[in-house]
């Protein structure tokens, strides 16, 4: 079989390997974003050691990328780990067709930002799905999938890192029955979540203390994508002029509904401030350009005190 890649980071990478060493398939291309990359090294070291033809890509349905597809004329195309929508065009490339992974429960979560949307939500159950593409948005007949459950603690960027390793276990079991067409796809049954990219972080990720802690706590982990890159947003307060962004916090119990929104205690260990529900403890923040910043440099800069209030 002749095979075209698309895709970036570590399970990108791991499943070129799970083809090449099998010996019996022909990966004739790769095509990779270079600044939506996470784990570069990984995936160049890959592409280096098996002297393998590889792209840079903006945009896969550029002309020029159309026509390196239609000279290839691949049996498959792998989408792994590249969130481009996939016009007709590249489709209409693969003679057999086009298998994506999605780090989401299809037919739940699909679309965007699907490693945060489950955290902020509140979910106990994620999963993640490999499946034919269609010309509809993550609609394609599921090949394989596997069901986990979230951890209590988990943010955005663990359930992502778990999602690529449970995608690479499913990959390496079942990929060679999906190219020869030993494993039937089914249908996605109509029941449906869908996240684009106008959905955006619950009050664009600034922390509402009329919520309860649990909610703000989830919102923060839901927006905790470090150290992969996030062009989502982040879990931030603003004082004054000043936007911090939220790195870690916990929930400590405690209700006075006549405080909600003050500033309980503020020391080098963090800030508790009164949420509607129980208080959230703000343990690590950094700046607006995601610089750490120690608790006295905090109050330097904001002047605030226990006993003030926040909006």
């Amino acid at each position: 079989m002749k095979i075209v890649i698309i895709g970036n980071g570590k399970i990108a990478s791991d499943c070129i390997r799970i083809m090449l060493e099998k010996g019996t398939h022909a990966v004739l291309h790769v095509f990779y974003e270079q600044q939506k990359n996470p784990e570069p090294a990984a995936l160049m070291k890959t592409i280096s050691e098996f002297q393998l033809n590889a792209s840079s890509i903006h945009r896969i349905h550029d002309e020029e990328n159309v026509n390196i597809l239609a000279n290839l004329n691949p049996d498959w195309i792998f989408n792994i780990n590249c969130y481009q929508y996939l016009r007709p065009q590249v489709l209409a490339a693969a003679s057999k067709g086009v298998i994506n992974f999605h780090n989401g429960p299809l037919p739940l979560y699909g679309g965007v930002n699907i490693s945060s949307w489950p955290i902020i939500n509140g979910e106990t159950h994620h999963g993640v799905t490999w499946h034919l593409v269609n010309e509809g948005i993550d609609k394609g007949d599921i090949l394989a999938q596997s069901f986990f459950e979230i951890g209590p603690r988990w943010t955005a960027a663990k359930l992502m890192s778990f999602c690529i390793v449970e995608g690479i276990q499913l990959f390496e079991k079942f990929w060679e029955g999906w190219v020869n067409g030993e494993i039937q796809a089914l249908p996605q049954h109509d029941q449906s979540t869908y996240y684009s990219l106008k959905d955006t972080p619950p009050n664009d990720g600034y922390l509402s203390w009329e919520k309860s802690a649990s909610e703000l706590d989830a919102l923060v982990r839901g927006l905790h994508l470090f150290p992969f890159h996030n062009s989502f947003g982040f879990a931030k307060i603003k004082i004054s002029h000043h936007n911090f962004i939220i790195i870690q916090t916990k929930i400590e119990s405690g209700h006075d509904p006549s405080k909600v929104g003050q500033i309980l205690s503020l020391t080098e260990k963090g800030l508790v401030v009164q949420c509607a529900e129980d208080k959230l403890h703000i343990q690590t923040i950094a700046d607006a350009h995601c610089q750490p910043i120690n608790w006295s440099t905090f109050q330097t800069m904001t002047h605030l005190q226990e006993g003030d209030w926040l909006m």
